[in-house]
């Protein structure tokens, strides 16, 4: 340390028994008047307590300018990973964000055709509500392309969750009325999140809706029409594990701590990092739930360009996840 007269506090017995509660006082921001308070106007000095504040501060600034010196060599580090990553993924990435821009451009083209429909219509409520969902769920999709591109596999799964549960939602209320949108709407008790979704068609067993309710009874119907609803041709099913995985990830388990996405990493280490691996699950998911509430909030109105619209949003779905799954193989294939 640049300034000893500060560390030299630090080497008295006293006084590190005072730097000891000073610290816990200060990390809890407390004022001088409540520091003199606790330790009382003899045994504690305005001077200590300002000499102890420019040590710290001495600890901070030698840390920061430090750190200033390294930034070059650590952002040029960075710039060769994320260079990695979208020399592998770059096609997916672009695909995606390009299926993202399309869909924006239909959303102006549907809602703008749409408009006198939606005015007259009787499920102006539901209209509503998934012309919201579906731009809260572009949204999440944009956060789960930015967790890809910089390498956080991991993040976007928790982020796929999401997704995920705004199509469950979407798909139940969908199979009731404008009525069952309008509850929806105006739910607000905090103590019962699924008290809206009351239904003559889904009586659960306790009396309490949950989310599970509405998965199984949305997995029933599904399977009733045997509607695929994956882009990649898997069926509603296989998500159900996938959500199941995600649960672990964004509440903490062994799975979801030892690195589920990377079995390539030593699970005794640190790793806090991007990885460059473990994209095509999150992403193809991603793209496959995003898609299926797209469908959903375009199916509101009968247009007369709806079944255009929606095809090309998923040949370029498809298009992307391929695109996943190909550079995914690339990246687990062993060097010869």
């Amino acid at each position: 340390m640049k300034d000893k007269k500060f560390y030299n506090i630090f080497k008295l017995e006293k006084e590190r028994y005072i730097n000891e509660k000073l610290v816990s006082l200060k990390r809890n921001k407390c004022n001088q008047a409540q520091i003199e308070d606790y330790f009382g106007n003899e045994e504690f000095t305005v001077d200590y307590v300002q000499n102890f504040d420019m040590f710290t501060s001495a600890i901070l600034n030698d840390y920061i300018n430090d750190s200033h010196a390294q930034n070059t060599t650590a952002l040029r580090c960075k710039e060769h990973f994320l260079s990695h990553i979208n020399d592998i993924y770059g096609e997916a990435f672009f695909l995606f964000d390009l299926y993202l821009n399309l869909l924006a451009d239909i959303c102006d083209e549907y809602y703008e055709l749409s408009y006198e429909e939606y005015e007259k219509s009787n499920s102006k409520d539901l209209a509503i509500l998934f012309k919201i969902f579906n731009g809260v769920a572009i949204r999440t999709s944009k956060e789960i392309l930015c967790l890809l591109k910089n390498g956080f596999p991991h993040g976007a799964v928790a982020r796929w969750r999401t997704l995920y549960e705004m199509w469950i939602i979407m798909e139940y209320i969908s199979r009731h009325d404008n009525n069952m949108a309008k509850k929806f709407i105006n739910h607000n008790n905090p103590k019962n999140q699924y008290s809206w979704a009351k239904s003559d068609k889904v009586i659960p067993k306790h009396r309490k809706y949950s989310f599970e309710d509405l998965q199984t009874y949305v997995n029933s119907e599904l399977d009733k029409t045997r509607l695929e609803h994956k882009s990649d041709g898997n069926t509603y099913a296989d998500w159900i594990e996938e959500y199941r995985i995600s649960n672990q990830m964004l509440h903490i388990s062994s799975t979801g701590i030892f690195g589920y996405w990377d079995k390539r990493q030593d699970n005794k280490q640190i790793y806090i990092d991007g990885s460059a691996v473990g994209f095509l699950k999150p992403a193809s998911n991603a793209l496959g739930c995003l898609y299926n509430i797209n469908r959903l909030a375009f199916s509101v109105f009968d247009g007369e360009y709806n079944n255009l619209l929606l095809l090309l949003l998923r040949k370029l779905s498809d298009k992307a996840i391929n695109s996943f799954d190909a550079a995914d193989r690339y990246n687990n294939t062993p060097n010869e």
